[in-house]
């Protein structure tokens, strides 16, 4: 397959070991109603977190947008999930394909 981008490909075979881990026990989640405040020092983000057809509210803040969604995530899932108060964001990249 002709990948226009080279991170196209490293996501594909990301996303191969993801299933090749989880199988059948991925699961997908949907982020609606979002909504995003700039305040001078952080930015807010509010939004419903959808998940196996159940929705709860998220709220967070952070240096930027991803990460107060990254924040609010990590908040959610965290009794769930105790991996997650070891994992820090790091960097963000965003890269636009013309």
């Amino acid at each position: 397959m002709d990948y226009s981008l080279p991170e196209e490909h490293f996501q594909k075979q990301i996303k191969n070991i993801i299933d090749d881990v989880l199988g059948e026990q991925k699961t997908t989640l949907l982020l609606r109603d979002v909504r995003v405040k700039e305040e001078p020092a952080k930015s807010v983000v509010e939004a419903m977190l959808c998940r196996d057809e159940m929705c709860a509210p998220l709220t967070a803040s952070g240096e930027g947008i991803a990460d107060a969604l990254f924040t609010a995530l990590c908040t959610h899932f965290a009794e769930e999930f105790l991996c997650l108060e070891k994992i820090a964001f790091e960097d963000f990249n965003l890269k636009a394909k013309f």
